[in-house]
C-alpha cells in the first residue's frame, strides 16, 4: 500500500516540477532530488553528463545546479562542498548551453528567482564591504546564464567600473542599456530582475554623486523614476539621493 502511495505522489510530482519528459528520462535523478537524496542526485547527474549518449542532456547538469543550491543552504556546507553556491551558478549556465531552446527554463522558473536572489544578495554583501571582484563573479555568473538580463550585466558593469576596469565597464553599461531598451516594458524581467535592476540605477547614480557628477546621477536617477515609479524602495533612494 505505502508503495503504490509513493507511486501515486511521485507520477503527481514529476510535471509540478517540470522535469517530466515524453519518455520520462532521468526519473532517477528526480526521485533522489524529491527525497533530499543530493549528494547521491549528483553523483548520479554527474555520471550522464560524462556517457556520450547522455553528455549533451541538459537536466544533469540542471539536477546538479539546483543540488548544489539545495546544499548551499545547509548549514556548515562549506566544510564539504565550499563552492557548492558557486558550482549552482556554473552548472545552471552549462544547463543553458545544452538547453538552447530553454525547453525546460520555464519549468522551472522558481529555481532560477531563488538562484538570482540569492546571487544578488552575495553580491551585494560583497559590494558593502567594496569586494568588487568578489561582487562581479555572481553578476557575471547571471549575466551568463541569460544574456537577455540587462539588470546583471549593469551590476557586472559597475562591478567592472569600482575595478577600474574602465573599458569594459562602459561596454557592458552600454549594452545592458541596449537590452533594457529593447524590452516592450520593464515587467518583461522577472521581480529579481526588476528589483536588481533598480537597486542597480540607485548604486550607480550613488557612486556618479561622489564623484562629483550630480548632474549625470539625476539624468539616471529620472529615468529610472520613469520605469520604478511604483517601487517604493526605489523611489526611496531617489528622494534621498535627490536631496544630496
Amino acid at each position: 500500500m505505502i508503495k503504490k502511495v509513493f507511486i501515486a505522489i511521485t507520477i503527481y510530482l514529476l510535471p509540478q516540477f517540470g522535469f517530466a519528459q515524453e519518455k520520462n528520462e532521468f526519473e532517477d535523478l528526480l526521485l533522489l532530488f524529491v527525497d533530499e537524496k543530493y549528494e547521491k542526485c549528483m553523483q548520479k547527474a554527474e555520471k550522464y553528463t560524462l556517457k556520450d549518449e547522455t553528455k549533451r542532456e541538459p537536466m544533469p547538469y540542471l539536477y546538479i545546479a539546483m543540488c548544489m543550491f539545495e546544499v548551499s543552504k545547509i548549514e556548515d556546507a562549506d566544510e564539504l562542498y565550499p563552492r557548492a553556491f558557486k558550482d549552482a551558478l556554473s552548472y545552471s549556465y552549462r544547463y543553458v548551453r545544452k538547453d538552447k531552446e530553454l525547453l525546460y527554463f520555464d519549468d522551472n522558473a522558481d529555481f532560477f528567482a531563488s538562484l538570482r536572489q540569492e546571487a544578488a544578495l552575495r553580491a551585494e554583501n560583497e559590494l558593502a564591504e567594496e569586494k568588487y571582484s568578489r561582487a562581479k563573479y555572481y553578476y557575471r555568473g547571471l549575466a551568463k546564464i541569460d544574456p537577455t538580463d540587462p539588470s546583471a550585466l549593469f551590476m557586472q558593469a559597475y562591478c567592472e567600473l569600482k575595478s577600474n576596469a574602465s573599458r569594459d565597464a562602459m561596454a557592458n553599461f552600454a549594452e545592458a542599456m541596449r537590452l533594457y531598451n529593447e524590452l516592450t516594458s520593464v515587467y518583461a524581467l522577472t521581480k529579481e530582475q526588476q528589483d536588481l535592476m533598480s537597486y542597480g540605477f540607485l548604486t550607480y547614480s550613488s557612486h556618479l554623486i561622489e564623484e562629483g557628477r550630480s548632474d549625470s546621477a539625476y539624468s539616471t536617477l529620472d529615468y529610472g523614476k520613469k520605469l520604478f515609479i511604483d517601487n517604493s524602495e526605489f523611489m526611496n533612494g531617489y528622494n534621498s539621493l535627490k536631496k544630496q
